[in-house]
């Protein structure tokens, strides 16, 4: 049961990293080159309308600007040459404009501008925009993978305390689960391995981000088997010493003190007291080497119930044994003993 239970937070576990991988999707990004977003002089169109009133020409433009890079625009500056013919150039003029580019986004718009005098005819100098540095690009996306990561260790973290897991207990339930499921998702990926590779080189950064939150949450659980580790060897110390742990009123002081590195589980596997003595490293050492299955997840007080059980059970298995090898002799005996009587 508890076994089942930690496959089941691991598949929870792995499902949140798999429905944010699929979230990349949403999002594109392409290089860290701010000089890769330019414009498509192939799209621009403008018109120019002159009021002789006022001397002055409103001008009327349509273009495409492409952001191909991984970060975001919040604003564009363009710079135009301004002609009162097809050769004689009047002056340059910069327009701004609050527009909003996303990364590996284009944005095609009307835009407009008035200049002073008779203007017939504009050409684009150059442009430029205003990018956003990374964390301002991809703000949601790290936020939302270091609440992630953030619930995921503390779900982890409780369950390690819950179930008393070690680090071994959850590298089998990871192996186990892949196993039961591995070839689900060899069978998805296989057919899209050229797709997924598009996906990992054109939106790599939201991946590195996501990959960033697991390799977090990784960290995060080891670090809380390591001060578990480091707890359970500072009351282990003080127990012995008489400090903090268990006091066993029944030991005298003439007895030897019992050291469970120095005994044998198998000498005491109907004693459920005694094998209380030892370490749960010890216990599941015991089944490892025994061939008992299913311990990887229980405490201490259910490996010992489950050694218990698994020796009364050999204990059953070895009589029956012993009565289907030699029936005719159990049955001598029984008869023997009816004459005697």
């Amino acid at each position: 049961m508890r076994n089942k239970f930690v496959k089941r937070v691991c598949s929870i576990i792995f499902l949140i990293v798999m429905l944010s991988l699929s979230i990349t999707l949403l999002s594109g990004c392409q290089s860290t080159d701010k000089s890769q977003s330019f414009f498509d002089n192939s799209t621009f169109t403008y018109t120019c309308h002159y009021d002789s009133q006022t001397d002055t020409t409103k001008i009327i433009w349509r273009a495409t600007v492409t952001n191909d890079t991984i970060y975001k625009i919040n604003y564009c500056h363009f710079i135009f040459n301004l002609y009162d013919s097809d050769v004689n150039l009047l002056s340059t003029q910069q327009t701004n404009y609050d527009i909003s580019i996303g990364n590996g986004k284009s944005y095609n718009g009307n835009y407009n501008f008035t200049v002073n005098g008779n203007v017939s005819k504009i050409s684009l100098d150059h442009w430029y925009g205003d990018f956003d540095n990374i964390w301002d690009t991809y703000q949601v996306w790290f936020i939302v993978m270091i609440v992630v990561a953030g619930i995921a260790s503390i779900i982890y973290i409780i369950v390690m305390i819950v179930q008393d897991l070690e680090l071994s207990d959850t590298f089998e339930a990871i192996v186990d689960f892949f196993e039961d499921y591995g070839w689900v998702a060899a069978c998805f990926l296989i057919p899209l391995a050229g797709t997924i590779w598009g996906i990992v080189t054109s939106y790599w950064v939201p991946i590195l981000i996501v990959l960033g939150g697991i390799i977090a949450f990784v960290l995060l659980a080891l670090i809380s088997h390591l001060i578990k580790f480091i707890v359970e060897c500072i009351s282990d110390n003080v127990s012995f010493s008489g400090g903090i742990g268990r006091h066993y009123d029944n030991i005298d002081d003439d007895e030897d003190y019992f050291d469970p590195d120095m005994e044998d589980i198998a000498d005491y596997v109907d004693d459920s007291d005694t094998l209380m003595l030892f370490s749960v490293e010890q216990l599941k050492e015991f089944c490892r080497e025994n061939g008992i299955r299913g311990y990887s997840s229980l405490n201490k007080s259910n490996l010992v119930d489950l050694i218990v059980n698994q020796s009364s059970n050999e204990t059953v298995d070895q009589q029956k044994e012993k009565q289907r090898k030699h029936p005719l002799k159990l049955v001598a005996i029984s008869h023997l003993t009816i004459l005697q009587g």
